[in-house]
């Protein structure tokens, strides 16, 4: 899943909240990963279940527009075509016929899954904010 790597850069002292990731302690800084698929959702799309689509740079992107749209529930990303796909569905509600195999370019994700990077990215960012207000007294 998601992960917090150490950079071992300097700064102050964390202590993070711990959701799906290991926290980081002591003296050095930390950052979120990309969004990282689960195994098993890359090379698999969801079909017939998109509400928009659109050109999108990044995963993190395509996560982020589908986060913007509350009918999203799920995302196709298309890495080679950097393409994007917002669903109204999610894999246990859709029918097994829509979940499909896919070049490993493609992959598939929950909003569920956006939503716990999206907190960890506005975390990581006060802790960057905090380490900047100590530094600079």
């Amino acid at each position: 899943m998601f992960n917090i790597v150490d950079t071992r850069l300097r700064c102050t002292q964390v202590i993070l909240v711990m959701f799906s990731c290991y926290g980081v302690f002591g003296n050095t800084c930390i950052r979120t990963t990309p969004l990282v698929p689960r195994p098993e959702n890359v090379g698999k799309i969801l079909i017939r279940t998109f509400i928009n689509f659109g050109k999108a740079a990044s995963l993190e992107v395509c996560g982020q527009n589908c986060l913007k749209d509350t009918r999203c529930l799920s995302i196709n990303y298309d890495s080679g075509q950097e393409l994007c796909y917002l669903n109204f569905k999610i894999k246990s509600n859709a029918r097994t016929i829509d979940f499909m195999l896919a070049p490993s370019s493609l992959v598939f994700m929950e909003r569920s899954e956006l939503s716990e990077v999206s907190v960890l990215k506005k975390l990581y960012s006060t802790i960057n904010n905090l380490k900047q207000s100590v530094h600079s007294q």
